[in-house]
């Protein structure tokens, strides 16, 4: 979030940043949540194993979702870099 204010987007490449954004965000506050609820259930979590392995493989599914558009933030609009191609 604090990049965003510091390099210069264009106007594709802005829903990209959005769509990034939007995919880590979500992923973290679900990992903070997924922590404080293993820490609550820390004795009966395991007949919670199932629901809390697919909450955590969706997550971490959201983390590479959302690194692929800051992949293509940098690989394809050169946001953050010193030469920015033309659009």
């Amino acid at each position: 979030m604090q990049a965003e204010h510091t390099v210069k987007v264009s106007g594709e490449a802005k829903e990209i940043l959005e769509n990034h954004e939007h995919f880590q965000i979500t992923s973290k506050l679900v990992f903070v949540v997924l922590w404080i609820w293993r820490c609550i259930t820390r004795e009966r979590m395991a007949k919670f194993a199932i629901i809390y392995f697919v909450i955590t493989a969706i997550a971490v599914g959201a983390i590479f979702y959302g690194a692929h558009y800051g992949g293509e933030l940098v690989y394809e609009y050169g946001v953050g870099t010193a030469v920015q191609p033309a659009v």
